[in-house]
């Protein structure tokens, strides 16, 4: 097995996001335990866990999809075991690699923890042809793991720090500026800080944020958040009764857009730690 450096996109190169292709309708990839990447109870983040989802089905099914490629649609995750050991794997299968729409279904396992299921997702994706602005291998040939571009000589922040996020608890918003690594190579909001915005905003719009973890996400993406704009996200709880609430509802918009739109609506299930 070879390893190269392949993925130049800044979000995908902090993470230090690793991928292989195992065979034409199978990947893996990988994400280290590392100390900027945990969450308050020591656990890798589940916007990380939402993001090897994502990512993982995009390789097999954006491979499957050449000359083409794929964009997300639909994210699911469901986070089975929240709590981590080691280096995260992500398993992806295309199970419909078709011509319009691509499905992809991932597991991911705590290499560090013996295999333990941590989650489980399915990740839904539109065909769509290949801009040179896109940062994917023209070509991933099997067996090769794809690494980042630049490892990180240092331990960063912690991410909410390093990507600026705004969230006082009791209000249900959470906010940060697309600037820097939060801009992805088509100049606009990376997904895989959407998922990170709407754990915040619902977390935050809770009674009990400290006692509440995310058990689950679905992330319909709607339209997208261009650099140097705002991404806020306002999280409202399902049922009205919040000291029963499992479940938020969270639209994520530019607040500076006049015609508010979103640029995705995610549904957060809640669970007690």
């Amino acid at each position: 097995m070879t390893t190269v450096p392949a993925f130049t996109d800044r979000f995908t190169n902090h993470v230090g996001y690793e991928s292989l292709r195992k065979s034409p309708t199978e990947a893996s990839s990988w994400i280290p335990r590392r100390a900027d990447l945990l969450d308050d109870r020591g656990n890798l983040d589940p916007a990380i866990i939402g993001y090897l989802v994502d990512s993982t089905a995009g390789v097999v099914c954006g491979m499957s999809a050449v000359p083409n490629w794929v964009v997300t649609a639909d994210l699911q995750f469901r986070i089975l075991c929240p709590t981590t050991v080691g280096t995260l794997r992500a398993d992806a299968v295309a199970v419909r690699p078709g011509r319009r729409q691509s499905l992809g279904e991932v597991r991911v396992v705590d290499e560090g923890a013996g295999e333990r299921v941590v989650a489980v997702g399915t990740v839904n994706h539109l065909v769509i042809p290949k801009g040179e602005d896109l940062d994917v291998p023209a070509d991933m040939p099997i067996g090769v793991r794809y690494g980042p571009a630049a490892p990180l000589a240092e331990v960063p922040a912690p991410l909410a720090q390093h990507f600026g996020l705004r969230c006082v608890a009791g209000t249900g918003v959470a906010e940060l500026d697309v600037v820097g690594d939060a801009v992805n190579p088509l100049n606009i909001l990376h997904g895989g800080l959407l998922s990170f915005l709407a754990s915040a905003a619902a977390r935050s719009r809770h009674p009990d944020p400290d006692g509440v973890r995310i058990a689950d996400m679905v992330l319909r993406f709607v339209g997208s958040l261009p650099a140097d704009a705002v991404a806020r996200a306002t999280a409202e709880l399902v049922p009205g009764d919040e000291a029963t609430a499992t479940a938020a509802r969270v639209a994520i918009v530019d607040p500076a857009d006049a015609r508010g739109r979103i640029g995705a609506l995610v549904s957060v299930g809640l669970a007690a730690h």
